[in-house]
Formats: C-alpha cells, structure tokens, sequence
C-alpha cells in the first residue's frame, strides 16, 4: 500500500495538482490551477450553465461530438 501512496504522491507533485474538500464528497478532489485559481464544483456548473443557456439539446450534442 505504500507504493501506491507514494505513486499517488508523486503524480499529483508532478501535475501540480491542487487537493480540496467539496462538500457532498467524502475524498479529496485534485484540481489544477486555472487562470483564476481553483474552482469549486458549484462554480464550474454555475459558469456552464451560463454558457449553455438558450442551446437546444442537438445544438449543443453537435457541439459536444
């Protein structure tokens, strides 16, 4: 078990990953940094949502692929 930790340890130094707590979410969440930091889940679905408003359902599958 401990190989796994380190490889685990090791990946996340080498992506420069970020851990959080989201809440709902027992285990940490391992994020990136973007251009305006670490966002939380809530964020990302509230910027989509935004996004994505007033496109039909085959417009944005089309767009998806």
């Amino acid at each position: 078990m401990t190989k796994v930790k380190k490889d685990h340890n090791q990946y996340v130094a080498s992506e420069c990953l970020v851990e959080m707590q989201e809440p709902g979410i027992d285990k940490p969440v391992y994020r990136r940094l973007g251009f305006n930091g670490v966002v939380s889940y809530q964020e990302m679905e509230e910027t989509l949502s935004h996004q994505t408003r007033g496109l039909t359902g085959a417009l944005l599958a089309a767009m998806l692929g």
